[in-house]
């Protein structure tokens, strides 16, 4: 969602304006009424419909075209009815900033420019326009309120493919989901050729890191951005800036090894991340990268491992979240004390109810520390661990599971173990707790 509010606002605005939902089933009468802080109705509804621009049918009606050529779909759409049923999406020339707004209405500037008449939730009460010129086949957008502040201005040509129409009546209706394969290693069954892991890298913050995919063996490879498809001419070695989010599918029995990396020379500390999506669990990766220092994660086949490796000291943020029937957890590996060329690897077994950690040390009998802290979220609310502030220390290649099944909640002992006969089990005679320091999460 993080990118997403204002393809869910568009949505629904329309939604709104056509009828087929009314705003007093969310608190007022009018759209412009309605109240979000607190209003969890609301909110799940802009979720919703931000959601429906990811799977098919919807994502496969996108229509992403050169910019003369929406025109004319929207003038057929506004001949036929008084609101255009699609958002317009758009990004900058470098793939950035991606933003969702409505098509209200067409204005003939000149013989070559048509201005598309749009509603943009960042400005609501202000009318705003994108500019079309039809014989040089381009497009711009100014949103800020002060003509001055052209850094956010918005443009692209007919090469770009930067601007595109997502129809909202095939996400009216049941969506296909990709992650809802009968069986998943995660849910105590069998893994199938047909039950494939959605990545989607993305760099965070700045919009200055890259993120590059590297040897993954990639079944259909798909690119989607929040707004629209953009394919780039080698699938195989790619990279792009927030917030941007490319999606790779990947089959089992193909492990997904990505490089992440600085987009140019001489810069330093640049956010990046990766998460490994799938049915009822998600992994990620939070760092910073320098110049000719990238780390390397790679995702296991049956997505539930994933392994970090950096070439500096640059200590990651690692997070697992899942779900079980009764409830769902969420765990954060960080403040680590890395060496160049150390790895750390993250892993999940639902079926025992563990979460393994392991570090590979460049150096032999090293060892590394770490924090942990861990949610459990069920009906009634959520309760909260964290390890003691000296943090947990792992030597070369030593397995420690967290028997989190057995965590009482908040202010009990955690239960740990080392897995020294590699049997995927706590170890009888390597079994210890931890105490509870606090309550609270990164």
């Amino acid at each position: 969602m993080e990118y997403g509010h204002c393809e869910g606002m568009a949505v629904l605005s329309i939604l709104f304006q056509r009828g087929i939902l009314n705003p007093a089933d969310f608190g007022a009468a009018r759209t412009r009424d309605l109240v979000l802080e607190g209003n969890q109705k609301l909110q799940r509804e802009i979720a919703y419909w931000y959601a429906t621009m990811i799977p098919n049918p919807g994502r496969a009606a996108r229509i992403i075209a050169p910019p003369r050529d929406l025109v004319a779909v929207l003038r057929t759409a506004f001949a036929n009815t008084q609101t255009a049923f699609y958002t317009l999406r758009f990004s900058k020339l470098d793939r950035s900033g991606g933003h969702s707004v409505v098509p209200m209405g067409l204005r003939d500037i000149s013989a070559n420019e048509v201005a598309i008449q749009v509603y943009d939730s960042n400005s609501p009460t202000i009318a705003r326009e994108l500019i079309v010129n039809t014989a040089t086949n381009t497009w711009s957008y100014s949103p800020a309120l002060d003509p001055n502040q052209t850094s956010d201005d918005y443009n692209g040509t007919a090469q770009s493919l930067t601007l595109g129409l997502a129809p909202i009546e095939p996400r009216q209706g049941q969506q296909t989901c990709a992650l809802c394969a009968e069986s998943d290693p995660l849910l105590n069954t069998t893994a199938s050729s047909d039950n494939p892991i959605i990545l989607p890298p993305t760099t965070t913050n700045d919009g200055m890191g890259n993120v590059n995919q590297g040897n993954a063996d990639i079944s259909n490879p798909e690119f989607i951005t929040p707004w629209m498809d953009l394919a780039p001419s080698n699938p195989l070695v790619d990279s792009w800036s927030s917030p941007v989010l490319k999606y790779f599918v990947l089959q089992p029995n193909a492990d997904g090894h990505f490089v992440l990396s600085a987009p140019s020379e001489n810069q330093t500390n640049i956010p990046v991340s990766i998460r490994s999506i799938g049915r009822g669990y998600t992994f990620e990766v939070e760092t910073t990268v320098a110049s000719g220092f990238p780390s390397e994660v790679i995702v296991g086949s049956q997505g539930n491992v994933i392994t970090f490796t950096t070439q500096t000291t640059t200590s990651p943020t690692m997070y697992l979240g899942f779900e079980t029937p009764t409830d769902d957890f969420d765990f954060y590996i960080e403040d680590f004390d890395l060496s160049a060329d150390d790895s750390f690897r993250l892993e999940v077994d639902a079926s025992n109810k563990l979460v393994g950690l392991r570090a590979i040390t460049a150096i032999p009998d090293e060892s590394v520390t770490f924090s942990l802290s861990m949610e459990r979220i069920d009906d009634q609310g959520i309760e909260i661990f964290n390890s003691p502030d000296e943090g947990i220390s792992l030597f070369e290649n030593e397995i420690l599971l967290i028997d989190f099944s057995q965590w009482s909640g908040n202010g009990g002992t955690l239960r740990m173990g080392y897995d020294d006969n590699l049997n995927g089990l706590i170890d009888a005679n390597e079994a210890f707790v931890i105490e509870d320091v606090g309550d609270t999460i990164p």
